[in-house]
């Protein structure tokens, strides 16, 4: 059913457009094209009339250089959103279909004005991209993130998963400037520097150094379930909040899209009586 609701929208928007470029390219009174034909008015079959396909006989004339389609770029840009579009409907991925039939419209209406090349909204979508690249990249750094981590990661059996990612997360929180320490698997009250707020042992603690916010994550292992964390994370929050702090709290599944280990064990965290890291945990 999914599949045919979308096969369907699909139709119905593509049937849309098509009707949208005939309204605002043609003359329905006339029965004619009225786009600007750029052809050489003084070719024979021509004209003077650059509001007229073919010299107003498109049936005896024609227009060689091909402007309803004016390239083969034009050509290969609605080929590819057809493409993209029938992926879609294929893979039930609406985002796609959508997308594609975005850009369908405007590779359609390029096609049919000369010298506007198809391939507007792709190229939109590029820009984008890269804009949100070079806004990631002007991220702010900090070069000391590795003297912000106390403590160490907790091993959870012989698979490493779960004391990588909480290293991992803790490194992720150092490297923010705003970000004053970050505890792996320590009481809230030993991050804090307080008494009587929690004796739980979050994988993670951030302080930041506006002296008031306070993030806490869990990393689900294997023994655990996400919704066991979150309701624990709820509940340090709140004694948290309780103690004029502002807490919040993170939640990270083995493989999720918060995971920076991408779900794979690297057995690179520093963990308790371990002899190779740097003593500075």
């Amino acid at each position: 059913m999914s599949y045919f609701n979308s096969y369907l929208w699909g139709r119905v928007v593509r049937a849309f457009f098509t009707v949208l470029l005939l309204v605002a390219m043609t003359s329905t009174s006339a029965a004619r094209f009225i786009s600007p034909d750029t052809l050489d008015p003084s070719i024979e079959g021509v004209g003077t009339n650059r509001y007229a396909y073919a010299a107003n006989d498109p049936i005896n004339k024609s227009d060689p250089t091909g402007h309803i389609l004016d390239t083969a770029w034009d050509l290969l840009n609605v080929v590819i959103d057809i493409g993209t579009i029938g992926y879609g409907h294929y893979t039930d991925n609406k985002e796609m279909v959508t997308q594609g039939t975005i850009d369908l419209g405007v590779d359609a209406a390029s096609a049919m004005v000369p010298f506007v090349p198809a391939g507007i909204s792709k190229a939109a979508r590029a820009v984008e991209k890269v804009d949100d690249a070079k806004a990631l990249a002007k991220v702010d750094f900090d070069p000391d993130w590795a003297g912000k981590i106390h403590g160490y990661g907790q091993q959870a059996g012989k698979d490493t998963w779960h004391a990588d990612v909480s290293y991992a997360k803790a490194v992720e929180y150092a490297k923010d400037p705003n970000v004053a320490s970050v505890h792996l698997n320590r009481t809230i009250d030993s991050a804090l520097g307080t008494k009587g707020v929690s004796q739980n042992r979050p994988d993670v603690t951030v302080v930041y150094k506006d002296g008031t916010t306070v993030k806490i994550c869990e990393c689900v292992s294997p023994s655990q379930k996400a919704v066991e964390m979150e309701a624990k994370n709820t509940t340090n929050v709140s004694k948290i909040d309780a103690a004029g702090f502002k807490g919040e709290g993170d939640v990270t599944t083995r493989g999720g899209d918060g995971d920076p280990t991408g779900g794979n064990p690297t057995g690179e965290a520093p963990t308790k009586g371990s002899s190779s890291r740097d003593n500075r945990w």
